[in-house]
């Protein structure tokens, strides 16, 4: 998935690059805490 050369947490910029996904991605970090419901996101 991610073959370009970034190490570490630079692998997060791979997020944003268009040729990497199909469709829509909901990204959510090791921090976030979630507090209600995420089916209006799917």
């Amino acid at each position: 998935m991610f073959e370009v050369g970034n190490k570490g947490w630079w692998y997060k910029s791979n997020l944003f690059d268009k040729h990497e996904w199909n469709g829509q991605v909901l990204y959510l970090d090791l921090d976030t805490v979630v507090m209600g419901s995420l089916d209006k996101f799917f």
